[in-house]
């Protein structure tokens, strides 16, 4: 029996995609405008954040198959 990662490439939604984009070009705007110690404090506390919003309110609330697990 194949795989399912033998035959199935992970890709990001078009909605994911965009919020990514727009994350990223928030992030860069901030860097431009915030004195480096207090762009890294405000990064790292939107990470923890984020690892908790993606945890708690989106794997612990879903179930996933089997390609979405391998995502």
């Amino acid at each position: 029996m194949s795989l399912f990662s033998e035959f199935y490439k992970p890709t990001l939604t078009q909605s994911a995609a965009d919020m990514l984009i727009s994350l990223k070009n928030l992030l860069y705007l901030l860097k431009e405008s915030l004195a480096k110690i207090i762009f890294e404090s405000v990064l790292k506390k939107l990470t923890v954040e984020l690892d908790k919003f993606f945890y708690f309110d989106i794997v612990l609330q879903n179930q996933f198959n089997e390609g979405g697990v391998l995502q």
